[in-house]
């Protein structure tokens, strides 16, 4: 366990891919308050711990330990276990069922894909090069029996039967958050948006924010989206005069 653990290349990888520290790119909470609980806070706390500590590692590091410490980044902590094999273990038992994790990384094997690598050459601001696609691939063979090529087809398929970034449908509004990572799967300004398609885009949003309860400290890009999307749907009913009197 610990860090005689990272000695094996799997294990390492998951590591440095995925585990180091948690970005909330997904749940971002613009309007929390707690020192790291978002991507500004957690920027923030980085850049002031690289200042502290004079090394990127160090930085990384405080953080980490904060996270795993409700964000005290000076309470004493045992090591990460990191392990591969465990983890695919883990994903191949019933217990991966309660939350909903095996379901849905049986639908990326079988119709989407959805995953997110960290290429060498990218712009992806993480451990580049160690979330490979051969790691996802390689669940989808040992946790369901699933093998490359199929996954391959399934997800042409998929594009075939849905279309893709061309959905040959109507009355459908897409609206997206600006630092959701799912967004660039999206019809959007670029891809596919026309008068039958409307796209609208949320600043500052994480992934479906503008859907959470009504809080008095939403913030101004999220009251607007929720406007348009009211308005949109009136319109499609076709119950704007009697909204409007």
């Amino acid at each position: 366990g610990g860090a005689d653990s990272l000695a094996i290349s799997k294990n390492a990888d998951a590591f440095l891919g995925d585990g180091v520290v948690f970005v909330p790119a997904q749940s971002n909470d613009p309007s929390c308050t707690d020192r790291i609980c978002n991507i500004e806070h957690l920027c923030a706390s980085l850049v002031a711990s690289k200042e502290i500590t004079g090394s990127n590692a160090e930085a990384l590091a405080a953080i980490a330990k904060a996270q795993r410490n409700g964000g005290d980044s000076t309470e004493n902590d045992t090591c990460v276990e990191v392990d591969w094999e465990q983890a695919i273990a883990y994903l191949s038992s019933d217990e991966a069922k309660e939350e909903g994790t095996r379901s849905w990384l049986w639908q990326t094997c079988t119709e989407f894909g959805f995953y997110q690598t960290c290429e060498v050459d990218s712009q992806c601001p993480y451990g580049k090069g160690h979330h490979k696609l051969s790691m996802d691939l390689e669940i989808c063979a040992r946790a369901f029996g699933v093998a490359t090529d199929s996954v391959w087809r399934s997800v042409q398929q998929s594009n075939e039967q849905y279309g893709g970034w061309h959905i040959d449908s109507s009355r459908i509004l897409f609206v997206n958050g600006e630092v959701d990572p799912w967004s660039m799967l999206s019809v959007d300004l670029d891809h596919g948006r026309s008068a039958e398609l409307p796209t609208i885009w949320v600043e500052s949003a994480s992934h479906h924010f503008w859907t959470h309860k009504v809080s008095e400290n939403d913030g101004k890009n999220i009251v607007e989206a929720r406007k348009a999307i009211y308005r949109q749907m009136i319109e499609w009913l076709g119950l704007e005069e009697e909204f409007d009197s």
